[in-house]
């Protein structure tokens, strides 16, 4: 018996400038044109979209971590409210009675190793943070990066009293500020503050005059006690803070009560 089997007809090939696209056939030359046109453009689209986000963020700020260069600082430490050295020589550019805070690598203040040297003359290995006129050593991980000295030096300057101010500005973290992140502030800093405050870093509240210029002051209680539990949960928020500013060297401290610290009057409180 013959097998007719039904007569199908052959499939057409398509125009070579048919706009309609079908996978396993040759690309009509429209769509051929336009993948050229897309791959010459899409690193110029991109190198634009750079540019611009690049010009639209918020500046990084001059902070400088020196990692590089561990240094000497000899001087005064004073343990409270939070570690500090008051410079009895010069250090490069710095001048003696400069105040630098004092921290630990990683995120840790420097308030274990310092503790027991608290009034005394104390060389001091480590590295500098700098940003604005505020600076901190960041100590270096040897043992004795913190060691009496053998040479006795004049006690600081008694702090100057500045009075009683309402300032408003952003809590954060010290060590971050000061050049060891960029950016050292706002909502996407605000988890690395908080971790940088629970572990010992000296709270900030950074704020910033009618021209934009920034300064930063270390908070700390009525009593001179620190205050990184209490101010850990208001990392990154921008709040009014009311107390007392005192100056040590070119530091400013600023004592408030953290029971008057009202959260309702926050912003960017959203978690």
């Amino acid at each position: 018996m013959a097998d007719h089997a039904p007569n199908r007809p052959a499939a057409a090939k398509p125009p070579a400038n048919d706009p309609f696209y079908v996978g396993y056939l040759p690309a009509p030359l429209s769509a051929r044109i336009l993948a050229v046109v897309l791959a010459a453009a899409l690193p110029l689209v991109m190198c634009v979209c750079a540019v611009a986000l690049n010009a639209l963020r918020p500046p990084a700020g001059d902070a400088v971590w020196d990692t590089a260069h561990a240094r000497t600082f000899k001087g005064i430490l004073t343990a409270r409210p939070y570690p500090m050295l008051t410079l009895a020589e010069p250090v490069g550019n710095l001048p003696a009675g400069e105040t630098l805070l004092i921290v630990e690598m990683g995120k840790f203040g420097g308030g274990q190793r310092a503790a027991g040297f608290d009034s005394q003359p104390v060389e001091i290995t480590g590295y500098l943070l700098d940003r604005g006129g505020s600076r901190m050593i960041e100590l270096d991980s040897a043992a004795d990066a913190v060691r009496r000295s053998t040479v006795s030096f004049a006690p600081p300057s008694p702090p100057v009293t500045l009075g009683n101010r309402d300032l408003l500005g952003e809590i954060a973290d010290s060590k971050c500020y000061l050049g060891a992140m960029k950016p050292g502030l706002g909502v996407v800093h605000r988890e690395c503050a908080e971790r940088c405050l629970r572990g010992g870093i000296p709270p900030a509240l950074i704020v910033h005059d009618e021209r934009g210029r920034a300064a930063m002051l270390i908070l700390c209680a009525p009593d001179q006690s620190p205050l990184n539990e209490r101010l850990a949960p208001f990392a990154g928020d921008v709040l009014t803070l009311k107390g007392d500013i005192t100056r040590r060297g070119t530091l400013l401290v600023m004592a408030i009560n953290p029971d008057q610290i009202d959260p309702t009057l926050t912003s960017n409180t959203s978690r």
